[in-house]
């Protein structure tokens, strides 16, 4: 679709990101890969956080954990059911920014959530393996249930049933009817791998030129 290449995918997000994580932090980037360029870039008007949006990375392979342990502030993973069910993920990423000399406390956790309301659709969707159902009360309770596992914001699938607001009424943690979780709180992490020094720009620091990329990322 749009013409976009799907070869070295992960490799591209790479590039996406080293891109991305500065102009977000810093408003500037300068940046020269094997697939994207972004030659003394800026990003204006800034926002009004200092440091930027904090910067959400999903993905469940080796290299997008690694990636999401060394860049990102919140890392995503889905489809979740009861609380237990994202232990084994969250190992794994415990285990990446271990790997890349990280505290995995300071990575955020936001669980996509995958909801199945019986009584509405018999037959259970193809894409939850093991999908999170009940009552709003123990909807409520399971996702209170998530902080034990350091998952503190969750994105629901189903979330414009009116039971969704109900469970979060009942007690349960914030929720997102939108697709991204609310008030997360950036953290910081040092620079990824491959990072570069922002060489001397031939046209002066004041010079602005605009970049125009695109990358997908897989869930790979």
């Amino acid at each position: 679709a749009f013409g976009l290449p799907f070869d070295h995918r992960v490799s591209r997000f790479d590039e996406a990101v080293q891109i991305l994580r500065p102009l977000l932090r810093d408003g500037h980037v300068d940046f020269a890969g094997h697939y994207y360029q972004a030659l003394d870039c800026d990003d204006v008007p800034r926002g009004p956080r200092a440091e930027g949006p904090p910067l959400l990375l999903g993905g469940e392979g080796p290299r997008m954990l690694r990636l999401a342990a060394w860049y990102a502030d919140l890392w995503n993973t889905g489809y979740m059911g009861q609380p237990e069910t994202i232990a084994e993920p969250m190992s794994r990423i415990e285990a990446a920014c271990r790997e890349v000399g990280r505290d995995p406390r300071t990575l955020g956790v936001t669980a996509l959530i995958g909801l199945w309301f019986p009584d509405l659709r018999p037959d259970k969707p193809v894409f939850l393996g093991n999908p999170l159902t009940g009552t709003p009360d123990e909807i409520a309770t399971a996702m209170r249930g998530y902080a034990a596992f350091g998952a503190a914001h969750h994105v629901p699938v189903r979330a414009a049933h009116r039971r969704i607001a109900q469970a979060a009424d009942r007690g349960g943690p914030v929720v997102s009817r939108h697709g991204a979780a609310r008030g997360l709180a950036a953290s910081r992490c040092p620079g990824g791998p491959g990072a570069r020094p922002r060489p001397h720009s031939p046209r002066g620091g004041n010079a602005r030129r605009t970049a125009r990329w695109s990358a997908a990322a897989p869930a790979l």
